[in-house]
């Protein structure tokens, strides 16, 4: 993360910058933030690390291509992308396959596509038992799926 102690004059050169993201995707966020709408240093970093989609701008945020090298990086990047993106089966099905977890940022309207439950149940890092997906498939936010998480953890504890 060198970027971040450059002078702002060599946050603003993109070769200096492209050589950054493609070792530290994540030193997207220290580019010049006239540079964070660039589409190829934008390409560079999510490839580099999915994460990095979260300081791109709202623009690339909603970039299709973008968003796909992000979230098969990192599926978690789903969290970070445009809404309209996150109702995107293809969209979405590529970041549960990278990260379960991704799952739960998606929109409710493709929670409950087949494909996208085929994936979470065929795996044994499954998010919840396949017999419990019905219950989490609707959730809206992580806050949601956070609570639930919450309450069943308190109900096993007093079961014990």
């Amino acid at each position: 993360l060198v970027l971040k102690y450059l002078h702002p004059i060599l946050k603003l050169n993109k070769g200096v910058c492209l050589h950054a993201v493609k070792s530290n995707g994540l030193a997207f966020k220290y580019v010049a933030p006239k540079l964070q709408s660039d589409y190829d240093l934008c390409l560079t970093a999510v490839k580099a690390n999915g994460l990095s989609l979260q300081f791109a701008t709202n623009h690339l945020k909603g970039n299709r291509y973008i968003v796909q090298a992000a979230v098969r990086e990192n599926g978690l990047a789903l969290e970070f992308c445009a809404d309209h993106l996150k109702a995107d089966r293809d969209i979405v099905l590529a970041a549960v396959q990278s990260n379960q977890k991704a799952f739960f940022f998606a929109s409710s309207s493709v929670k409950s596509h087949h494909d996208i439950l085929t994936t979470l149940t065929a795996s044994s890092l499954s998010p919840c038992p396949a017999h419990q997906l019905p219950q989490y498939q609707y959730a809206d936010s992580t806050a949601a799926y956070r609570q639930q998480l919450h309450k069943e953890e308190t109900q096993q504890k007093e079961k014990q």
